[in-house]
């Protein structure tokens, strides 16, 4: 019934340029590729985070056995962008397909995975059951929301049969395997978060100083993945900043869904600031107070352009905030809003450390950028802490352990 319904919706999220126009037949289990002969391990992702997650552990992978052969999925187009800059033609990429049991079948009837690794808190009942039945299936870094987990308890025995699809779950918190253990499964490994080991995210080093040649000596602050609601608030404190700081502030903007871009234009044009996109491929110019990065794959690249980011989807508690060690690892300081509840325990320790920045409400984001403005020394002192406290810690290689004591590809 739902399978009419499912494709209109596709061509929807097409035309809105959410999903790619020349491979959204994917989503429907339907192969752009020729399957190579042999064993296949499928590692999934639904966007970025989840696949720097688990690219460590493919990469670990590949480097014990180099016949191997790898099919990585992700749900989104910039998570697609990103495997093909770090893995090229080392494993086959194709757009997940939808939680329908046609298309998922069609899907696993032609690639036939031996084993399958899904990440965080992707859970599409249909794919996880039907793999199932096929092979071995993990979970990496597994999280289960305060949110999740009490919506859950209404269904639970049919969530218990879910969770219990899964060979091995790995947790990656404390709190989380605690939610899991309420369902009463026996299949929970606790060893820590692999985004403390994720990979670091590409950088193009000539890009980065051609931008940097562009911008000069202007301050400049940046706001990243932001959503619905968040650009607002990034464009009042970048008016309000440029009567403090300066006229010749720069504003980095990088909205997470690129549809937003009409309805920045619009607030933009309100407070008669003048703006660049990146994809206009046009030079930085000192008239330009807002940057606009409309390009996908390239955080690496901009984050490697400040002492600091302002990390956003942590204004809103439905959103719960993004991966803050992303842009610490480049050794820029994140700073983030009052609601990192589905990246907790990473704020937490970057908290304890004093390599991160946790701004109370919205209307104080100004302020602590203008502090940060002030101090670049400082900055960046708090933000190379970071490196110091992950060298410390282990995760990646008793998650391997763990996964060729229980698992025969």
């Amino acid at each position: 019934m739902m399978g009419p319904f499912l494709v209109l919706w596709t061509h929807h999220r097409v035309r809105q340029g959410r999903e790619d126009p020349v491979r959204y037949r994917e989503r429907f289990g339907k192969p752009s590729q020729k399957r190579p002969k042999g064993k296949i391990i499928w590692f999934h992702g639904a966007s970025n985070g989840e696949c720097l997650s688990f690219l460590p552990v493919l990469e670990a992978f590949e480097k014990k056995d180099p016949c191997l052969k790898f099919l990585v999925t992700s749900g989104t187009r910039t998570a697609a962008t990103l495997l093909k800059k770090r893995l090229g033609n080392r494993a086959i990429h194709q757009f997940v397909p939808l939680d329908h049991p046609l298309f998922v079948r069609r899907f696993l009837d032609y690639w036939q995975p031996s084993v399958a690794f899904r990440t965080e808190s992707d859970y599409w009942p249909t794919t996880i059951l039907e793999m199932k039945k096929r092979g071995p299936l993990v979970l990496l870094n597994g999280r289960l929301s305060e949110k999740t987990y009490k919506r859950w308890a209404y269904l639970k025995s049919f969530f218990k049969k879910m969770l219990s699809s899964f060979q091995i779950i790995f947790p990656q918190s404390y709190d989380d395997f605690k939610r899991y253990q309420v369902f009463g499964l026996k299949n929970i490994k606790m060893i820590g978060n692999l985004k403390f080991e994720g990979a670091t995210l590409s950088v193009d080093v000539g890009a980065v100083h051609k931008l940097k040649k562009e911008i000069g000596r202007r301050p400049l602050w940046m706001a990243s993945n932001t959503h619905e609601g968040e650009e607002q608030y990034m464009v009042d404190a970048h008016h309000r900043l440029m009567k403090t700081v300066g006229k010749n502030l720069l504003l980095i903007l990088i909205p997470r869904h690129k549809e937003r871009l009409p309805a920045i234009h619009d607030m933009l044009r309100k407070k008669k600031m003048t703006f660049l996109h990146r994809t206009e491929g046009k030079k930085i110019t000192d008239d330009v107070q807002v940057f606009i990065v409309d390009t996908m794959g390239e955080l690496g690249i901009f984050y490697s352009l400040t002492n600091f980011v302002f990390m956003a989807g942590s204004l809103y508690a439905h959103i719960g905030g993004h991966n803050v060690l992303e842009p610490a690892r480049l050794g820029t300081l994140p700073v983030f809003g009052p609601h990192m509840e589905n990246n907790l325990e990473m704020a937490r320790l970057l908290l304890k450390n004093k390599a991160a920045i946790q701004v109370k409400s919205p209307q104080k984001i100004g302020a602590v950028v203008e502090g940060l403005l002030k101090h670049p020394q400082e900055t960046k002192k708090k933000a190379e802490t970071v490196k110091s406290i992950l060298k410390n810690i282990n995760i990646l290689q008793p998650t391997l352990d763990t996964i060729e004591k229980n698992i025969q590809f």
